[in-house]
């Protein structure tokens, strides 16, 4: 009987054993991979963290630089005296590709006797060009 229970277990184990030592292998491999993942995730998720940190303050950055040369572009073609933006840009969309602006001064003319003045501009944000007319109406 001893011997039979030996050579059961004897053939058991011989049977069992690639099964466990497989899966022992895979369960060891997946916990590696596991840890891997883990590693890999984390790096993954900070790099794309990182990416949109950048991405937002070069967006900041472009459009402080856009705003400024709008305000430039938009007081050297109105050509009045003390020129200022009164209010924010206000962007249309893409098809239509322009941005508005009102600029106030006052006129440079001498028989104009420092009257003010308030004038739209358009800028195209495509060619850069301005186009200024003269807006009364939409003074404050």
């Amino acid at each position: 009987m001893r011997w039979g229970l030996q050579a059961l277990c004897r053939d058991w184990a011989i049977f069992v054993s690639p099964v466990l030592t497989t899966r022992v292998r895979s369960i060891s491999v997946f916990i590696l991979l596991g840890e891997n993942m883990i590693k890999i995730s984390i790096l993954f998720i900070s790099l794309v963290m990182a990416s949109i940190q950048v991405a937002k303050a070069a967006s900041d950055d472009a459009w402080k630089a856009h705003t400024k040369e709008v305000v430039a572009a938009c007081i050297k073609a109105s050509e009045l005296n003390k020129a200022k933006a009164i209010g924010d840009i206000i962007g249309f969309s893409d098809n239509t590709g322009y941005d508005a602006l009102l600029i106030s001064g006052t006129y440079p003319q001498a028989h104009m006797k420092n009257a003010k003045a308030t004038v739209l501009c358009l800028f195209n944000r495509r060619s850069k060009a301005v186009e200024v007319a003269e807006a009364p109406s939409l003074a404050r």
